[in-house]
């Protein structure tokens, strides 16, 4: 059985080999401002799904949705995950704030039709400095979406966040 660090050293380095792929693949988000104009205008699947919140204007009416603790094993709070919703754009994401530094933060908006998107950040200074960012938005009129996350601390500390899943009327 493979030791739970071991498992996290792995899925970083997986998780930069995929960024890396992705970025000399093209896979790179569209222009700004067509990502701005196609959300909020005409919010949909194809103009919201794995859009940054900040770069389309959908931050802009952000609302909390639902917020969860990240508690690590030893009792101690080190963040804090938020659905946060755009009435505007209809859509989603996961806003994770990391109360540590050392830290690995990953934060993941989760659709009920499986589609899911999520940031992953390291902050490699030491000292309590709060950092938050959010993951890409998922359109979420008419679904189900719950945010999760996972904070690794330098030195073994780590914690899990899931908020209560939350339904967009249609």
């Amino acid at each position: 059985m493979m030791k739970f660090s071991t498992f996290v050293k792995r899925l970083g380095a997986l998780l930069g080999i995929v960024a890396v792929l992705s970025l000399s693949l093209g896979f790179a988000a569209p222009h700004p401002a067509a990502a701005a104009s196609g959300c909020t205008s005409s919010p949909s699947d194809a103009n919201c799904d794995g859009q940054d919140p900040g770069v389309t204007g959908c931050s802009n009416d952000a609302q909390t949705a639902a917020t969860s603790s990240v508690i690590d094993i030893y009792g101690h709070q080190i963040g804090r995950i938020v659905v946060r919703y755009s009435p505007t754009c209809r859509s989603t994401w996961a806003h994770i704030v990391c109360n540590a530094g050392w830290t690995t933060c990953t934060a993941q908006i989760n659709r009920n039709d499986g589609l899911s998107y999520y940031a992953s950040k390291q902050f490699p200074y030491a000292g309590t400095a709060q950092t938050t960012f959010n993951s890409p938005m998922v359109y979420a009129r008419g679904y189900l979406v719950q945010a999760t996350s996972f904070i690794q601390v330098f030195g073994g500390a780590y914690g899990y966040g899931n908020t209560a899943v939350v339904y967009v009327a249609p």
